[in-house]
């Protein structure tokens, strides 16, 4: 019995949750911390 409020706090929260992963990746790529190879895989999951 979810509301539409809270169904839509929580595909935002989703959504910037989502952008601040792909940011982190994108970091860690920038500072060679990660392979690109890897980071890939990382920003299709993101």
């Amino acid at each position: 019995m979810f509301s539409v409020i809270n169904t839509n706090r929580l595909q935002y929260v989703a959504i910037f949750l989502s952008i601040l992963l792909f940011v982190f990746i994108f970091e860690l790529t920038r500072k060679k911390k990660i392979r690109e190879v890897y980071s890939l895989l990382w920003f299709f999951s993101a």
